[in-house]
């Protein structure tokens, strides 16, 4: 039993050794392997649309979640590929930070987000986003 235990162990920490991950715009377009994919993108069915933009910062990338008013969501960190068309993003620094456009619902439901689950359709024209309190749609902008 403990040999299986061990093994089990090994063998996530040698496919989480050898997970594709992007610390750069350049990086994320590899793993999607489009040159040109989106950095921008807009919420899609929303009473308060939100513009969704990642970028570059420094070594990590930079995930912005702007509201028509002002910032909803931001953070740092790296977006790893899960299978062609679902990726996760790692949130660096203590998660996820809330803007004063974010509502205290979202915030309190919400709390310390850490992950975002990000599913790109086929045709790579569509961006699904997910989080503990959150699911949204978005579009190229």
């Amino acid at each position: 039993m403990l040999k299986t235990i061990l093994t089990a162990v090994m063998l996530l920490s040698l496919s989480q050794a050898f997970a594709q991950c992007a610390s750069t715009v350049a990086e994320l377009r590899g793993l999607a392997d489009d040159s040109s994919l989106p950095m921008q993108w807009i919420e899609q069915g929303a009473r308060k649309t939100l513009t969704l933009t990642i970028s570059n910062s420094g070594n990590a990338l930079h995930i912005n979640m702007q509201a028509p008013r002002g910032n909803w969501a931001q953070g740092r960190g790296t977006v790893c590929k899960r299978s062609e068309t679902s990726y996760v993003a790692n949130i660096t620094g203590g998660g996820l930070q809330w803007g004063p456009e974010t509502n205290f619902l979202i915030r309190g439901l919400g709390g310390r987000i850490r992950t975002i689950n990000l599913t790109l359709s086929r045709d790579k024209r569509e961006l699904r986003v997910s989080a503990s309190s959150y699911n949204g749609r978005y579009l190229p902008l």
